[in-house]
């Protein structure tokens, strides 16, 4: 009987927070994903200010705070669930983190290993500016997809835009 009870408990539980998430507004829930989405663009701004300073271990923590912040948002874009049933907008926002976060981990992990280096050699430059550059491609690519997706959650659900 005290396993049912546990058990009913949990069921409670799980249908209850299912509930008060389904029960949010279509615009509320396309805002917490832009919000989310945001503080991504803010931290690459932040680091990329950053890369070719000096300061080593000034970067080198902008870019393991950045990471934690990547590793955040995903990890909520995740628990964030589908919108009555659709989950494109959602697929789309966790694209874009992972992005985010295959940028962090490959490029930029690197970017800063070179400018941290002694000796710089002009390889080392060109290397830097061509991950730059598809730091960029990438970044545009998750971005126009997480747009045209939000685009579409817009129109479906007839809401207003307001920048």
């Amino acid at each position: 009987m005290k396993k049912i009870k546990i058990i009913l408990c949990f069921i409670a539980a799980f249908a209850l927070t299912y509930f008060l998430h389904s029960c949010s507004t279509p615009a509320d829930y396309c805002e917490e994903i832009i919000k989310d989405c945001g503080k991504l663009e803010v931290s690459v701004g932040k680091l990329a200010s950053q890369i070719s300073s000096k300061d080593y271990e000034k970067v080198r923590k902008i870019y393991d705070e950045n990471l934690e912040e990547v590793n955040s948002v995903l990890q909520h874009l995740e628990k964030i669930g589908e919108y009555k049933g659709e989950n494109y907008l959602q697929t789309a926002a966790i694209d874009y983190a992972k992005t985010y976060k295959e940028i962090y981990e490959n490029e930029f992990s690197v970017a800063i290993e070179i400018v941290n280096k002694e000796k710089k050699s002009y390889e080392d430059g060109e290397k830097v500016a061509f991950m730059l550059d598809d730091v960029i491609k990438k970044s545009k690519v998750a971005k126009d997809n997480l747009m045209e997706n939000i685009s579409r959650f817009v129109k479906e659900y007839d809401l207003n835009v307001v920048e």
